[in-house]
């Protein structure tokens, strides 16, 4: 898993003025709002029964309530950042799987993406949809019968923003046919990892918008400076020690799906393009009968840490009806440090 300001205060910041006048206490507009109301319903009709003056306080002050649980809710998002819960699910199973290949994509909604860019997917043998209503049941089914190696997990709770890598598989050597707008080439790749970014960040009151770009790392590990993007103490530039391989990104391939906290997104392979990079992404060898082909599916839910859950989504989440897999394989998500 992989994942400075200039403070200088001005001599005169202290200066005190002799004989200020202090300023007058300020009433909450909600109260006196209220008070006029009231007052305006005494004097303006003598008829006014109790019940509408109660009324009208009544209004007002539940006005007010709203206007101070909307100032709280400022004060706390300035002192503690947006944070979003990420969870990732990885299934594995024979390449004739029904299940995988064609049951969860009968219930998924692919038309999340535009026809055009479903075409340029399914030219490098990617494609993707949305799950609603929370994990299907052969999903459950799935992971309650999970094994050793047939489900991977991986659970994070990041900062709004912060990019994590997804790794989706890895050879010594490969060569892949890729498809970048319309011009078909092939590249032979040594040492690579089929990697998937992911952006996460706060969409509206609930959702989380998710951003997507396939990659490929590959190459011998290298070292080098990269701009760091946090200003320095003093506003000057600094930089990073980085390692890593060299990165391929295709963001002609880059997704952008918005999740709710009962939805899922689901990302797999198309059969019968084995040299794509769906085929790389997606299928392999079994690592313990290497005769055989596998087939992955990822599925990938996210949600706001502190955003609000409506009663009719809550425990459609996989955070809330899964049982704990972490124990199970090592956690297939890393931070991003660039």
């Amino acid at each position: 898993m992989r994942v400075a300001g200039n403070p200088n205060a001005s001599d005169h910041a202290g200066l005190v003025v002799s004989g200020r006048i202090a300023p007058a206490r300020r009433r909450p507009i909600g109260l006196s709002l209220a008070a006029g109301i009231a007052a305006a319903l005494l004097i303006g009709c003598s008829t006014v029964k109790p019940a509408a003056i109660e009324a009208a306080l009544e209004a007002a002050r539940q006005a007010e309530a709203r206007r101070l649980k909307a100032e709280t809710e400022q004060r706390q998002e300035v002192l503690a950042p947006r944070r979003f819960d990420l969870e990732v699910v990885t299934l594995t199973g024979p390449l004739n799987d029904q299940v995988l290949s064609e049951d969860l994509w009968t219930l998924a909604d692919e038309q999340i993406v535009s026809a055009e860019q479903r075409a340029l997917l399914a030219a490098n043998g990617l494609r993707v949809g949305r799950l609603s209503g929370g994990p299907p049941a052969v999903v459950e089914e799935r992971l309650r019968g999970a094994a050793m190696g047939k489900v991977d997990v991986a659970r994070l709770n990041l900062p709004d923003g912060e990019r994590t890598m997804i790794n989706l598989a890895s050879a010594e050597h490969a060569s892949l046919l890729l498809n970048r707008g319309g011009r078909i080439q092939g590249k032979d790749y040594v040492k690579l990892n089929g990697v998937l970014r992911v952006t996460a960040r706060h969409h509206g009151a609930r959702d989380v918008r998710i951003h997507l770009i396939p990659e490929v790392h590959h190459g011998e590990l290298t070292r080098g400076f990269v701009p760091d993007v946090t200003p320095g103490t003093f506003g000057s530039q600094q930089f990073l020690v980085r390692q890593g391989q060299t990165e391929d990104a295709f963001r002609e391939l880059a997704l952008e799906v918005d999740l709710r906290p009962d939805q899922l997104l689901i990302l797999g392979g198309l059969p019968g393009h084995g040299q794509s990079l769906g085929g790389f992404y997606f299928q392999g060898r079994d690592a313990v009968q290497g005769d055989q082909t596998i087939q992955r599916v990822i599925l990938i839910t996210a949600r706001q840490s502190s955003g609000p859950v409506e009663s009719s989504e809550a425990g459609h989440s996989l955070f809330d009806r899964l049982p704990d897999l972490s124990s199970l394989t090592p956690p297939l998500l890393r931070r991003d440090h660039n």
